[in-house]
């Protein structure tokens, strides 16, 4: 990736003025060529490089091409052009020489255009004279969310269609246990098998003498996955592997199975597959259940973020597709929203940090020990956090109590204001604006008390260089 932007931000027209061409397009390189041919669907990266700068010092426009029903790179009419620079983009194409250099191909739309994306902020396109482009968002990635949300949503319509013996479009049909047994398996959740869960089954099905597996759901197959007629097995594998031990051989008999059709699959991105897999995962409640755990859908949230780029965790994709994978809406609330608040905090935040320098994470533990050097007979420090509940500064129960504290009445009082035991930036950003309306409404409570000139501040430090960690 990074060789790739230090090309497209640095490459010259003296670079590739020579270089075989088709109609002023060619290939970064010889595999680019031979993948666009193997391929009966393609998405591109290009770069248009002119041969000469405007006099802005524009020469060049980055961006993606998807979704086309024409085959090939070369053969396309169209690729796309800037939006706000449009006519001196137009004007450069019709004054100067100019070459189209595809950099990247993949049958995979949302790989592309999330990649576009990373390129985009890696060369920093919007304020980099040279580049046509102003922006650097993708311009399908919100697309691209809505378009593999549908996916999720028709898929497991689909095949919650078939475990209800309603119509749908997938196939169905029944296969041995060892037969699935042998299959390759997807593996969808962070840890693999459960021998716990497998017993618990094994003793389900023994009990029943077999009857539960009548009602069990059938086991996805992605079709063709490894090649023609080679499918990839997505779905009960606790299941399978309990019908594979010898004391069940006598109540097993042919599970039924759901074609994920490749046309369907091949669509998705890899985190849209896991996240249909979870999904039947959860929908599990005819045999011994093994409830997708909440770290799980905390996981699969945090990258489904990352994957489109999304601003907030509170953005609704985020919540729908957490219920999808079985969250309930009191785990919401109490768990999953809050673990994604500080995980999106502290992600925005180290994003904002300088190559060098690291976040402080103050423990429990390193607060009292701080609070007690800064403590003496005739001295407290006190660590309060500048994060606000309802609107409001939160330290005004604290330094009232300690005002009225008999003990204290010879005593001075420091505070080191702190931007959440994780240093967030938003905190440490909103914190100038309310820092003097707090801090004087300190003082004047302090001299109503009988006790001016009695308190001091200070901030807590955010960051630190980072530390040598050596493991041993």
């Amino acid at each position: 990736m990074i060789d790739l932007i230090d090309y497209i931000r640095d490459v010259s027209w003296e670079d590739v003025k020579d270089l075989p061409e088709v109609n002023g397009r060619l290939y970064l390189n010889e595999d680019l060529e031979t993948q666009d041919r193997e391929l009966a669907i393609a998405s591109y990266l290009y770069i248009t490089l002119f041969s000469q700068a405007r006099e802005d010092g524009k020469d060049r426009y980055f961006g993606s091409n998807t979704n086309s029903t024409i085959k090939g790179f070369m053969d396309r009419d169209y690729l796309g052009s800037p939006k706000k620079h449009k006519d001196v983009f137009e004007k450069s194409e019709s004054e100067y020489e100019h070459r189209t250099i595809c950099l990247r191909i993949s049958d995979i739309e949302s790989k592309i255009l999330i990649e576009e994306e990373d390129i985009l902020d890696g060369v920093d396109a919007k304020e980099n004279p040279k580049f046509f482009n102003a922006s650097n968002t993708s311009g399908g990635i919100q697309k691209t969310l809505g378009n593999q949300s549908k996916l999720l949503d028709e898929i497991t319509e689909s095949i919650d269609n078939t475990n209800k013996g309603k119509d749908s479009d997938f196939k169905t049909g029944k296969a041995d246990v060892h037969t699935l047994y042998k299959m390759k398996r997807a593996q969808p959740r962070s840890a693999d098998i459960d021998w716990t869960h497998v017993s618990n089954i094994e003793k389900d099905i023994k009990g029943t003498k077999g009857k539960i597996l009548k009602q069990i759901r059938n086991t996805i197959l992605l079709e063709n996955y490894y090649g023609p007629g080679i499918h990839k097995r997505g779905g009960n594998t606790h299941t399978i592997e309990a019908c594979t031990r010898k004391s069940l051989k006598n109540y097993i008999t042919p599970l039924g199975y759901v074609l994920w059709p490749e046309d369907s699959w091949n669509k998705c991105s890899e985190n849209t597959i896991k996240n249909v897999l979870l999904w039947d995962n959860a929908n599990e409640l005819a045999i011994s259940t093994k409830k997708t755990n909440l770290s799980e859908i905390i996981t699969q949230c945090q990258e489904h973020i990352k994957e489109f780029k999304l601003k907030s965790h509170t953005d609704e994709n985020v919540k729908k597709l957490a219920k999808k994978l079985g969250c309930l809406d009191s785990e919401w609330l109490a768990v999953v929203r809050v673990k994604l608040k500080d995980w999106f905090d502290k992600k925005e935040t180290e994003s904002t940090l300088p190559s060098n320098m690291e976040l402080i994470i103050y423990t429990d533990g390193m607060i009292a020990k701080h609070q007690a050097a800064g403590t003496t007979k005739t001295h407290d420090l006190k660590i309060l956090t500048t994060v606000e509940a309802g609107g409001s500064f939160t330290g005004w129960d604290f330094i009232v109590g300690w005002l009225t504290n008999k003990d204290n009445k010879q005593k001075t009082l420091h505070i080191d204001f702190m931007h959440g035991k994780n240093s967030i930036e938003r905190y440490a950003e909103a914190w100038p604006t309310k820092e003097t309306d707090t801090k004087d409404k300190i003082k004047i409570l302090f001299e109503k008390f009988g006790k001016k000139g009695h308190v001091s501040f200070d901030v807590m430090k955010r960051m630190q260089p980072k530390q040598n960690k050596i493991h041993g």
